[in-house]
C-alpha cells in the first residue's frame, strides 16, 4: 500500500480499507465513506492526509485521484479565466485610450505605441499563458510541482524589520517631497 511522506507512518494494517472509498483525517484516523463524502472531505480545509479509492491502489494524496484532482483544480482554472477576462478588458481599454491619444498627435511627432498599451498587452499575454498552463496541467505534473515545492527551504518567519524600515524611510522622503516641493535638498534628492 502506498504511503505518502510521513503521513501514514503507522502500520499499514491499520489502514486497510474498510470500504471502497475513504480518507485519513489530519490526526491520522481512517474514515470509510462513500464517493460523494470523500469528495467533500478532499475539498475541505484542512484536506485529508490521504485517500483511498478503488482505482488508487492504496492510500494516496487526494490530488493523485483523477476525479478528485479535477475538482481540486477547478477553482484555479476559474480564477485564471477571470484574470484573462479582466486583463483583456484592460488591454482593450488601453488600446482605445492610447490609440486615440496617439492618433491625435501630429504625424511627424508620433513615436512608438504608448507605454500603457504595451504594459496592458504584456499583462494580458501573461494571463493567457497562465490560463493555458492551469487548463492543461495533469495530476502527474501537479505531483511533480508539489514534490519540487516540498524540497524548497521554508520561508523565513518573523517580522521583516529591515523591509519595513526601508518602506518607512521611503514614505518619509515622499512626504517631505510633498511638503517642500521647491526645496528638494531637504528631502536629500539632490546629487
Amino acid at each position: 500500500m502506498y504511503v505518502p511522506d510521513d503521513v501514514l507512518s503507522e502500520a499499514p494494517a491499520r489502514f486497510r480499507p474498510l470500504s471502497d472509498y475513504g480518507y485519513v483525517t489530519a490526526d491520522g484516523q481512517p474514515v470509510s465513506t462513500d464517493r460523494d463524502t470523500l469528495l467533500e472531505a478532499a475539498l475541505s480545509r484542512p484536506p485529508p492526509r490521504g485517500v483511498w479509492t478503488p482505482e488508487s491502489g492504496g492510500v494516496v494524496e487526494p490530488y493523485q485521484v483523477p476525479w478528485i484532482f479535477e475538482r481540486l483544480i477547478a477553482p484555479a482554472r476559474e480564477k485564471a479565466w477571470e484574470q484573462v477576462k479582466a486583463t483583456g478588458f484592460l488591454a482593450a481599454l488601453a488600446t482605445l485610450v492610447g490609440g486615440l491619444g496617439w492618433l491625435q498627435q501630429p504625424a511627424a511627432s508620433r513615436g512608438g505605441p504608448p507605454l500603457l498599451l504595451l504594459v496592458a498587452v504584456i499583462w494580458f499575454g501573461r494571463s493567457l499563458l497562465d490560463y493555458r498552463q492551469v487548463r492543461r496541467i495533469t495530476a502527474a505534473e501537479f505531483a511533480a510541482e508539489v514534490d519540487e515545492a516540498r524540497r524548497l527551504p521554508r520561508g523565513r518567519a518573523g517580522v521583516p524589520v529591515f523591509t519595513r524600515a526601508v518602506a518607512a524611510i521611503i514614505g518619509v522622503v515622499a512626504l517631505a517631497q510633498l511638503a517642500l516641493p521647491n526645496d528638494l535638498e531637504s528631502a536629500a534628492l539632490v546629487k
